[in-house]
């Protein structure tokens, strides 16, 4: 029986150094002989090596909407606007999308948060548990990076190994409802994605790091966006 995950994919803010450029997400890359927006690209990567689930993508839009909007050519992805993408984080989001999570609908959630990582590899999980996915790879751009002891995320926290977080993460239904508490005790709207976590794994929620390997993904550089939008 397939399982049915929520895919959560952040494309609101403006990226650093490169909102001249528009939303990052919006912009036409070349990838294995096809041009396409990076958020289209992301979204059918994440579909190809999750093939074992059905996936329901909902793209959390802000900084240039429209032209976001504009590059998404499937009527079946959702989307989650933030008027005030600059001052809003993670916390508030995923309060809100989470609000409307129907777990008998749904297995499980993928979140998303950089959308430059392009999987290429099939990615085999174990909807009941948790994972968070890190590469070794110094091609990434990543600052966050996740301690682990025996394949278990301890925390992630800023440049501390080289685990290097992609920033993606599989939450099942048992951390949702997890999160949807904390949320009541809380006041977790400034929070980032990362310390969502933390708190999670603080209230007994155990994560598996799930390694990705150069041959895992693709990951587009700020420089290359600049270079393909140039052309």
């Amino acid at each position: 029986m397939s399982n049915n995950f929520l895919c959560i994919n952040f494309a609101y803010q403006s990226t650093k150094n490169m909102k001249y450029l528009g939303p990052k997400a919006a912009i036409d890359v070349k990838y294995k002989n096809s041009t396409k927006p990076l958020i289209m690209h992301s979204m059918k990567c994440i579909d190809k090596c999750f093939s074992d689930a059905t996936l329901k993508h909902n793209v959390v839009v802000g900084f240039e909407s429209d032209k976001v909007l504009k590059s998404i050519d499937d009527t079946s992805v959702g989307y989650n606007a933030v008027l005030d993408h600059k001052n809003t984080n993670h916390g508030k989001i995923l309060k809100d999308i989470l609000l409307k999570y129907d777990n008998k609908h749904f297995n499980g959630c993928i979140i998303n948060s950089d959308i430059s990582y392009l999987l290429q590899s099939p990615i085999k999980i174990n909807p009941e548990s948790n994972y968070v996915f890190y590469t070794k790879s110094n091609t990434a751009e990543a600052e966050n990076t996740c301690n682990i002891d025996n394949d278990k995320v301890e925390y992630i926290m800023y440049n501390t190994t080289n685990n290097y977080w992609t920033g993606m993460c599989f939450l099942s239904n048992d951390v949702i409802r997890l999160i949807k508490h904390i949320n009541l005790v809380y006041f977790t709207d400034p929070l980032f994605l990362l310390e969502i976590i933390n708190k999670t794994i603080n209230s007994g929620a155990k994560y598996n790091g799930y390694e990705l390997t150069d041959k895992d993904f693709v990951y587009m550089k700020n420089t290359t966006l600049k270079k393909t939008k140039a052309v």
